[in-house]
């Protein structure tokens, strides 16, 4: 053994150079590639270290973020259930807006029935006078307006 009085670059020491790392050597001057940092190597969880390369199996925690690829699909499962949604509500919408024109189509008619029954109630009256006689019933005169094949009502 010698005693070095002089440095002439010839001294080195292996070893890992990296402060992050668990095996960080104070000593070395040549980074040997043997650095590691024990730890929890799963972003999603509460304890995770991103400097750790070699994972200890100990990650702890419920998991403090959905990751981008999960938050990007649950995102775009979001639109396209707002889509059919909005879809569904014209769709809906429109259906209404028939209807309620085939309500107002119906009650137009009912209308004109009504005044169609009262001309035929008129009509019936005069029959009644034209015949003479009051005893005439509704059956009969029915059956009178079938026999001219005009109409038929019945009450």
């Amino acid at each position: 053994m010698s005693n070095a009085t002089h440095d002439d670059g010839s001294c080195y020491k292996d070893g890992c150079m990296e402060v992050w790392a668990d095996n960080y050597d104070t000593l070395a001057t040549t980074d040997d590639s043997t650095c590691y940092r024990e730890g929890c190597m799963y972003e999603t969880m509460l304890n995770f270290d991103s400097l750790a390369t070699r994972d200890l199996q100990a990650c702890t925690g419920e998991t403090s973020f959905v990751s981008d690829a999960i938050q990007e699909a649950l995102d775009s499962l979001a639109n396209n259930h707002n889509a059919e949604l909005d879809s569904l509500e014209t769709a809906h919408s429109n259906q209404v807006t028939a209807l309620e024109g085939d309500v107002a189509s119906l009650e137009a008619d009912v209308d004109s029935l009504s005044v169609l029954e009262g001309d035929l109630r008129i009509g019936l009256d005069s029959l009644y006078q034209v015949n003479g006689t009051q005893s005439d019933s509704i059956d009969t005169l029915n059956n009178r307006i079938e026999d001219s094949q005009i109409l038929e009502i019945s009450e």
